[in-house]
């Protein structure tokens, strides 16, 4: 979806950092490249860790959080947010995590509460 609207696209898996990589591991090479992520794994946007990795990485990222939704349902709830993810990006220039609802909605999530220590990463 995101290639027929014209914007460069790569999926997780052969064509970037192959499959079982861990978040920790990808996550970095992600913010590196000035990519923006968009992600279906819910637990992303909770868990310490990969929180520490998305904020020290400087990666913007959307996280999919639609239940039990089909490919072509995600592609349209993709599809109707990204005027809104793209003014977003527009808008932000410091990283950040959004969630992206089934009814397309977008909205920046606080992650600062998921982390321990609230420290800047070094």
């Amino acid at each position: 979806m995101l290639r027929d609207a014209g914007h460069v696209a790569f999926v997780q898996g052969p064509e970037t950092f192959g499959t079982g990589t861990h978040d920790t591991e990808w996550l970095p090479k992600v913010g590196a490249r000035g990519w923006i992520l968009i992600t279906k794994d819910k637990n992303i946007r909770k868990r310490e860790i990969e929180l520490r990795a998305l904020r020290q990485a400087g990666v913007k990222a959307f996280v999919l959080v639609a239940s039990n939704v089909n490919r072509e349902d995600q592609a349209r709830i993709l599809r109707e947010a990204l005027p809104a993810m793209v003014r977003l990006i527009r808008r932000r220039s410091a990283r950040f995590v959004a969630r992206v609802t089934s009814e397309s909605s977008v909205e920046v999530i606080e992650i600062e509460k998921y982390i321990v220590d609230n420290r800047e990463d070094e």
